[in-house]
């Protein structure tokens, strides 16, 4: 539904002109440098000779593994191992959160540890943006299509019914906040950058960001941009990270009914929140 209904609002704004064509100027700025970096003879990190080029490919390569796999691993084995001293601490061994964790929230950290680390070295100058975008955009078309093709029908079609009546309240209300929200709440662009949140909203990041690069191929609105700086903040504590692993063992505790109540609680502040400090009117 994430898919289908995010192509028929993309094709529906695209008509209606609410979402300019692809070629649209919307930040001269932007373009202007865009235009300036376009016309430099020899970027960074863009060689004429193969053998450094590939040289310069495996050092990106070799950045991006690092903020992965090191750093992003060895924060997430730490927290692991400190939880797992913590309930040996207070008797509580057989309740863990750690491990539900995935390993992405924990790589966007590491990224960012990373890029602190060589601007604060002066190094951050020897990366160039350019390749580093072209390497995450390969990832990208990775993720999405293993995300798609890696999705399990087995279990919708065993819990149909309350599947049905979950996922049609959830798609009324992701609609909803995305047109009715959105343009409140997201001053300029508002479809552009809202969309990547919309498609995450209705299931998986990787369904936002591919409504994202049709909406906005070159990212032009800085959406994706905008959603990755959110990611940052969203993804270690709902999006697959600490309450997303900690909401079944809540709702055992505490009853779904005392849950749906935090929640909404919480929803309700965050709204109101997004609506006075960052609305049109702010």
């Amino acid at each position: 539904m994430g898919v289908v209904i995010g192509v028929a609002l993309v094709n529906r704004s695209f008509r209606s002109g609410q979402i300019p064509a692809p070629g649209t100027v919307l930040h001269p700025e932007a373009e202007e440098i865009l235009v300036c970096e376009t016309m430099q003879e020899r970027p960074p990190g863009e060689v004429d000779h193969p053998d450094i080029a590939a040289e310069s490919l495996s050092i990106h390569l070799g950045v991006v593994s690092l903020a992965i796999i090191i750093i992003g691993w060895v924060l997430l084995q730490a927290l692991i191992r400190a939880e797992a001293v913590l309930l040996d601490l207070v008797g509580m061994q057989d309740f863990a959160l750690m491990h539900y964790i995935p390993l992405f929230p924990l790589a966007m950290i590491g990224g960012l540890i990373l890029q602190v680390a060589l601007e604060r070295l002066g190094r951050s100058d020897h990366l160039n943006r350019p390749l580093i975008n072209r390497i995450s955009g390969t990832a990208l078309d990775a993720l999405i299509l293993a995300a798609i093709a890696t999705l399990s029908l087995t279990v919708i079609g065993e819990h149909l019914v309350p599947f049905l009546i979950l996922a049609a309240a959830g798609v009324l209300w992701n609609v909803g906040a995305f047109l009715l929200l959105a343009p409140r709440l997201i001053p300029e662009h508002w479809f552009a950058r809202g969309i990547p949140n919309f498609g995450q909203s209705m299931g998986m990041t990787a369904t936002g960001l591919l409504l994202s690069r049709m909406t906005d191929p070159t990212d032009r609105a800085r959406g994706v941009e905008g959603f990755g700086y959110k990611q940052l903040l969203f993804e270690p504590v709902v999006g697959g990270g600490l309450f997303t692993a900690a909401s079944m063992p809540l709702i055992f505790q505490f009853g779904p009914v005392v849950m749906l109540l935090v929640t909404a609680v919480v929803m309700a502040g965050w709204l109101i929140f997004g609506l006075i400090s960052f609305g049109r009117s702010a």
